[in-house]
């Protein structure tokens, strides 16, 4: 299942943003995401300079353009943190985490614990993050739904 937000900016470029939870991967559960594509009114030639549009928007740039999603779409903002969590849980969540950890980056170890408030102990515990999966696939399920989605 999908959801489009459309906003036009006041540039008169478009964002697009979708919230999607769904098996698209075919890898047999679902995940969400959030994305977007920006609309231009400027399309830039390989040099990077500006060509005529005659009026048409060109795809400016697209993906995980969360920053624009929060400023444009406040309402999707909180939701922001559950990008590619899936039924079985956040992506290589263990994994990811640890390593970011053994790499110094404890931004990237939050974001992939979905623990905004860790701390690097907690975060390099293999039996913290195990410890606290379930309340945190309570807290994502009931994100998802609060968007119409059925958490399957």
């Amino acid at each position: 299942m999908k959801k489009t937000f459309r906003k036009e900016l006041e540039d008169g470029s478009i964002i697009v943003a979708e919230a999607r939870f769904d098996d698209d991967c075919k890898n047999g559960h679902n995940t969400f995401a959030i994305t977007a594509d920006l609309y231009d009114r400027t399309q830039r030639n390989s040099d990077g300079h500006a060509v005529g549009t005659q009026g048409r928007r060109y795809l400016g740039s697209c993906g995980c353009l969360h920053d624009l999603v929060r400023a444009h779409f406040p309402e999707l903002a909180p939701l922001i943190k559950w990008h590619l969590t899936s039924t079985d849980g956040p992506m290589h969540y263990i994994a990811n985490t640890i390593y970011h950890v053994e790499q110094g980056k404890l931004d990237y170890a939050r974001s992939s614990a979905v623990a905004a408030d860790a701390t690097a102990e907690q975060l390099g515990s293999r039996e913290w993050l195990a410890a606290r999966l379930p309340d945190l696939m309570r807290e994502f399920r009931a994100a998802v739904e609060s968007l119409g989605f059925v958490y399957e």
